[in-house]
């Protein structure tokens, strides 16, 4: 029995490290089950805290949370706090509380998975890549793409299973990439994911994502909805939540209501379910309005709905902004200003000379009135450019 559980624990680290998150979570549940019996507490702690990684994968936060934070616990009591394995434990805490958008706490953790990975790379690795994904949501294009480059080196010198990972990569560049305008490249990363055939569901809601900042609704509806209709248990609701909400903002913009009563619905029921409240910040003052417009039409969800609006801010435009407007691309460079990048790094990410990018910028500073990439930022902030 002691061999089948760690010969079972084996094979499901390494389903997980492949992707295949079926696979993983019916061996790994399997042989925390056997370890557990047979009194092996470094292999329970093992299987346990790559099961928390499973379900972190799967979406389903609230046990990813309960089991990384159980199995920590046991592992401090048994004095196994410094296992490589636990690095699971903490990736899965850092992805429930970045999509609960408790920034500080996903920080942290994501922090403590890389520190504590020992030359585990591959947890190094997706603790790298998640740590690009917090910066970018907040707003620190410069560190995330140093850290997406990082990971890319590190990706091209290691024997991992480059698949999952790779597609990883491109989804958070694709992401940094449309935080900063620049949908062209989005694109581009959305099809590299695809061609890897890497996590397809998260790479449609980026898409998605992508063609709605592109004025293209009907697509976007398009791209999501097997993943909103999608019930299977191994899907994630993480994303299946986002997909309903991208789904809803579609179907507003097309005036198909039950459309956008049945993507919000799923939104707000996992949102409830899992606490997802990040999709929701994001969406930001448009699916504020979306909320409470319908919300005394909806049965269901009371009490996520006015924790969600909350936590979005109730500030509008400066009153009597007569700004000229900002072309595409000047929009995309003033929000790579945000970052650290020098001009010679902007123009590479977009493809374009230097001095393009200096004529830009300067055509941003005129707009903006700015006479610094600080005010301009400052600015570019108090009129909800960024």
């Amino acid at each position: 029995m002691t061999l089948r559980s760690l010969a079972l624990l084996s094979r499901g680290a390494a389903e997980l490290k492949r992707g295949n998150i079926a696979g993983a979570d019916r061996d790994l549940r399997d042989a925390l089950t056997l370890a557990r019996r047979c009194d092996l507490g470094r292999a329970a702690i093992s299987a346990a805290s790559h099961l928390a990684a499973c379900h972190a994968a799967r979406g389903q936060l609230r046990q990813a949370a309960r089991c990384a934070t159980e199995t920590l616990a046991h592992a401090d009591r048994l004095g196994l706090a410094q296992l490589v394995d636990l690095g699971w434990s903490r990736l899965a805490l850092a992805e429930a509380y970045f999509e609960r958008n408790r920034i500080e706490d996903a920080e942290r953790w994501a922090a403590a998975a890389v520190g504590g990975s020992r030359g585990d790379r591959l947890i190094q690795l997706w603790g790298t890549i998640l740590q690009a994904r917090i910066r970018t949501a907040t707003g620190r294009p410069g560190e995330a793409h140093r850290m997406i480059q990082a990971a890319s080196r590190e990706i091209v010198v290691s024997d991992l299973p480059p698949v999952a990972l790779r597609g990883a990569l491109s989804l958070v560049e694709g992401e940094l990439r449309l935080a900063c305008g620049d949908l062209l490249g989005a694109h581009e990363f959305v099809r590299t994911c695809r061609d890897a055939g890497a996590l397809p569901a998260a790479a449609a809601v980026l898409e998605a994502s992508v063609l709605l900042a592109e004025g293209r609704p009907a697509l976007a509806a398009a791209v999501v909805e097997p993943h909103v209709a999608a019930h299977d248990e191994f899907n994630s609701r993480t994303c299946r939540a986002w997909a309903g909400l991208v789904s809803a903002l579609a179907g507003q913009s097309l005036g198909r209501h039950d459309q956008t009563m049945r993507g919000l619905e799923i939104a707000l029921r996992l949102g409830e379910e899992e606490d997802l409240r990040r999709g929701f910040a994001v969406g930001g003052f448009r699916l504020r309005a979306l909320i409470e417009s319908v919300a005394p039409t909806m049965p269901v969800y009371p009490s996520v709905r006015a924790v969600l609006t909350a936590t979005l801010d109730a500030a509008t435009f400066p009153a009597g902004s007569t700004i000229p407007p900002l072309t595409d691309r000047e929009l995309t460079v003033l929000r790579y200003l945000q970052s650290t990048l020098s001009h010679v790094e902007i123009a590479a990410l977009l493809h374009i000379s230097v001095n393009t990018v200096k004529t830009h910028v300067k055509n941003v500073y005129s707009k903006l009135g700015a006479n610094r990439r600080k005010d301009a930022i400052q600015r570019g902030r108090e009129l909800r450019l960024l």
